[in-house]
């Protein structure tokens, strides 16, 4: 007696593995939001710290930014150069950034997910508390001598126009990042983001920099960083 014949169906939708992987890229993102809600859970219960300090535009809140020191250094000094000193930067800098971040016109996947974790009533507590820290003294790399003689006085003051600092090394726009000091590997890196249209955050840098090449900037980045 010949068996029966069975034709395998499928019950899966045909859409099913497109729609799987869509949610798979959405519990990736959420992954990294949820760590970011947890770590600044974890700074907020923490205990004070020397992190800690109170804005003058709220002299009752204390916002500990021991959280913020875990990567950009508990002293305001990164471990890792391509990452910026943000101690004693500009204010309105920082907080346009974390606008930027937390709207995703400026690209950082940790950084995205960290300020859309505070609210955005609150970024500019950040940025002032942050700010009014001391600018740390930057561990110059072996090669920082090689910045005095590449970069001319014309490529100093193309930066200088709007980057050009007071007594305190803050620049006198206060739009614009301080560079004295800033880590030349980071330094680096956005200037080439700016070229590479990897980074489109202002309307002025790209225009700026288009003309220059690598060695350039590189001189420049080594510049800055030894000042």
């Amino acid at each position: 007696m010949r068996g029966k014949s069975y034709t395998r169906t499928s019950f899966v939708s045909p859409s099913f593995n497109e729609s799987f992987s869509d949610s798979f890229r959405l519990d990736l993102k959420n992954l990294y939001r949820i760590g970011a809600c947890i770590v600044l859970g974890q700074v907020f219960m923490a205990p004070p710290t020397q992190a800690q300090t109170q804005t003058p535009t709220s002299p009752n809140a204390t916002l500990n930014i021991h959280v913020c020191g875990e990567c950009h250094g508990e002293t305001g000094a990164p471990k890792d150069g391509k990452l910026p000193i943000i101690w004693g930067q500009s204010a309105v800098y920082l907080e346009k950034q974390l606008r930027d971040y937390r709207s995703g016109q400026r690209e950082n996947q940790i950084m995205n997910s960290m300020a859309e974790s505070v609210p955005k009533k609150e970024l500019g507590l950040w940025a002032q508390a942050l700010a009014s820290q001391p600018w740390p003294q930057p561990k110059l790399s072996d090669n920082s001598a090689q910045s005095l003689s590449p970069v001319t006085q014309a490529d100093a003051q193309f930066c200088l126009t709007c980057h050009a600092a007071n007594t305190n090394g803050e620049s006198l726009y206060k739009g614009a990042p301080r560079l004295n000091g800033q880590n030349a590997d980071y330094l680096l890196d956005q200037m080439m983001a700016w070229v590479n249209q990897d980074r489109s955050n202002s309307e002025v840098m790209g225009p700026l920099l288009k003309n220059k090449n690598k060695e350039q900037l590189q001189a420049l980045s080594l510049y800055f960083a030894s000042h």
